[in-house]
């Protein structure tokens, strides 16, 4: 039986990182749309998509016959990566909006609105392996200093237990072992995206940086039980305003691992250092 959730709770929350000015709430829906029937054609037709949710930053899906997923159509689509856990399980990495994207498959598969009709991606919409640009020198690596902004352990990112941290799918970074049980900003900047289940936060620095920070593996599960937002979408914060607090007790008798990436989004050659 096929289920979708209609409902999109929180569609302002989960906006574009670094698009549009002010963090404007107002999206292009027919960019999404595009993106969304590109998806679905990739993942073997509306018919192939058995379950469809989302977390944080990918698509979660019950696929009919995994064989039918088009890994290399879903990256020319906009996707940063494909994960396949295994039995009918697909996820598809695609970042802090990838809520619009969700409800672009889902009002396409309901009938609610017709599947644009098909077209060449367009330059440059996805991170194509090697690039088009031809690199006679590797790029300088940035150092991204911030505050550290969990109690706790620092572990490197492939400590991880998800290989789309792990393997830096999502942008480099590193790891919180936590201890404490309040995220705080890192640095000064502005909320950029807050989720329903408030296991995670992004944030827009100052200097442009975009950053997510992700309490947990799996969490998104535990439906924001034990967790707590405590800032909003384009508010302004300054480096050691409390972001989001959460129950560590919780989490480990949920059975997921506490430990946080924090990650950077817009920037593959950055390295994250706490001062």
């Amino acid at each position: 039986m096929k289920r979708f959730n209609l409902k999109t709770p929180g569609r302002e929350d989960d906006d574009i990182l670094g698009e549009g000015t002010e963090y404007d709430t107002h999206v292009a829906d027919d960019k999404y749309l595009v993106t969304g029937s590109r998806f679905i054609d990739a993942l073997g037709g509306r018919d192939n998509i058995l379950e469809l949710e989302n977390c944080a930053t990918r698509l979660r899906m019950e696929i009919d016959d995994v064989s039918k997923v088009d890994d290399t159509a879903l990256k020319r689509a906009g996707a940063a990566g494909t994960m396949k856990p295994g039995g009918k399980s697909v996820q598809v990495i695609y970042g802090t909006n990838v809520q619009f994207v969700k409800d672009a498959m889902e009002q396409i598969m309901s009938g609610q609105v017709e599947a644009p009709t098909p077209a060449a991606p367009e330059p440059g919409i996805a991170p194509a392996a090697g690039g088009t640009a031809v690199l006679t020198d590797a790029p300088a690596t940035t150092t991204v200093t911030l505050r550290q902004p969990l109690e706790g352990t620092v572990v490197p990112l492939t400590a991880v237990p998800d290989p789309t941290f792990a393997q830096g799918v999502m942008g480099p970074g590193v790891a919180i072992e936590p201890t404490g049980d309040t995220v705080v900003a890192p640095a000064d900047g502005t909320i950029g995206a807050t989720f329903d289940s408030s296991h995670a936060v992004a944030l827009v620095l100052d200097d442009g940086t975009e950053l997510l920070i992700h309490v947990g593996i799996d969490t998104v599960g535990m439906k924001g039980d034990g967790f707590e937002t405590l800032v909003q979408k384009g508010q302004k914060v300054t480096a050691g305003t409390p972001l989001l607090r959460f129950d560590l007790a919780k989490i480990r008798a949920a059975g997921h691992p506490a430990i946080t990436p924090v990650i950077v989004l817009n920037n593959e050659n950055a390295a994250v250092t706490f001062e």
